[in-house]
């Protein structure tokens, strides 16, 4: 197969050459690791013999090198971010640039694309692969099934020291002309998006942290996404772990320009009318941060039948069920709205928008979510005279978007306490 970035960029990772051929066995030096890499055709085994850790430095910096961005590709960082972090599957398809990829050459032969075709038959679509192996080629189907696998299967509860667990953009970077390949020949930058999983999945490995590689290409008018690389798990693979910690060694040899990703005003995830301070996610936010503790166990159990639904309150919280509200205690609330048809992030969107125009919010977050098992979008925002704090999140399901909210005011049952809590234990029952 000539797709052979993902070798290229281990070997010089590595800092040595290595040679793969079938059922060999290398001894590959990458500073104090000496880890045994099996080699065979297509696929790379790593069996670390020695316990380096792909722990951060102290000192990362946020940024080496220089890339001026003539072309604005932070814009696109911007809005790729917020796909990530929504679980956005749609937002790849409609920026993804496929090309004619050939049966038995890109494609296995046994692969769906391929099923009855002769080799070299002609399929659309984009090369992917496993960081130290050849690329694989994915149509669109594929493509669909590998980004979602990426921004689902996650592990919410495993913080590390690179932070949250949840698909984000992390840090975007341009490899070294050598390490591009040659079929890179446009202006392309490197996102690097990260992730924890608890479980290996179909095309991605696991368990651990591994971080997603989205080339990103401008065309002449507009950036498209051109490659996708993913890393092995980052404790069986230290020396990828220089993808997000620019301070290792490895990373100079490979990468000419770094830059931790921080979103900047004006680049929100989604448009609001008001002035907009976006924010990385944080796991001392009041969702984020929450976990339902033995003694919200034996909480009372809230369900409601006609919705589909189902959380734990503390006693001291009284539910009062009005129409398509829940309220719980005194500042904590549960809304169900008709979506109107539209996505989440159009839906979060036009609400905060026109919360903003009649002056009642004024937005100063908006990040991704997961509740219930399912995308949603957090807002963070102040309110009234004293600018006081209140937080929204939104998910969809069945045709309908619904909001958990906390306010600030006269509390009656400790509401920011025990609100994380309480929005963990929320599930959908049917």
């Amino acid at each position: 197969m000539k797709y052979l970035i993902w070798l290229a960029m281990a070997i010089a990772l590595l800092g040595t050459s290595c040679a793969l051929q079938s059922g060999a066995q290398s001894t590959v030096s990458a500073g104090a690791a000496t880890p045994n890499l099996t080699a065979a055709p297509g696929a790379l085994t790593i069996v670390p013999t020695i316990a380096e850790t792909a722990t951060p430095s102290t000192t990362t910096p946020s940024t080496f090198g220089s890339y001026d961005d003539p072309h604005d590709f932070r814009s696109f960082a911007a809005r790729l971010d917020a796909a990530i972090q929504t679980a956005d599957v749609r937002f790849f398809l409609d920026n993804v640039a496929f090309e004619d990829l050939k049966c038995e050459v890109d494609f296995p032969a046994t692969s769906k694309p391929c099923a009855g075709k002769a080799r070299g038959t002609l399929v659309q679509g984009i090369v992917a692969g496993v960081w130290a192996s050849e690329g694989f080629g994915l149509d669109a189907d594929g493509y669909d099934a590998f980004i979602r696998e990426f921004l689902t299967k996650t592990d919410a509860s495993a913080f590390d020291a690179y932070g949250d667990p949840r698909p984000r953009l992390y840090a975007y970077g341009i490899f070294k002309p050598e390490h591009r390949g040659s079929e890179l020949t446009r202006e392309t930058v490197q996102a690097f998006a990260t992730r924890v999983t608890s479980e290996s999945g179909v095309k991605i490995p696991g368990p651990g942290r591994s971080v997603l590689i989205v080339h990103v290409s401008f065309d002449g008018q507009r950036w498209r996404i051109v490659r996708l690389t993913v890393t092995p798990p980052l404790q069986q693979y230290p020396p990828s772990a220089a993808l997000l910690d620019p301070s290792r060694p490895e990373a100079k040899e490979m990468l000419q320009y770094w830059r931790r990703w921080e979103p900047s005003p004006g680049l929100a995830p989604t448009k609001t009318a008001a002035p907009v301070r976006t924010a990385t996610v944080k796991p001392s936010s009041v969702l984020e941060n929450s976990v339902v503790t033995p003694e919200a166990d034996r909480w009372k159990l809230f369900s409601s039948r006609e919705h589909g639904f189902e959380f734990r309150y503390p006693e001291s919280c009284r539910v009062a069920e009005l129409d398509n509200s829940f309220n719980v205690g005194g500042r904590i609330e549960l809304t169900i709205l008709d979506a109107e048809g539209l996505e989440l992030s159009e839906y979060v969107d036009r609400f905060a928008e026109n919360r903003a125009r009649n002056g009642d919010w004024m937005v100063e977050s908006i990040r991704g979510e997961f509740l219930a098992g399912q995308a949603a979008m957090t807002v963070d925002y102040r309110f009234g005279g004293p600018k006081r704090f209140g937080t929204a999140t939104f998910t969809l399901r069945n045709g309908n978007v619904f909001i958990w909210s906390l306010t600030a005011g006269g509390f009656t049952c400790d509401e920011p306490n025990v609100y994380g809590p309480i929005v963990s234990s929320f599930r959908f029952v049917r």
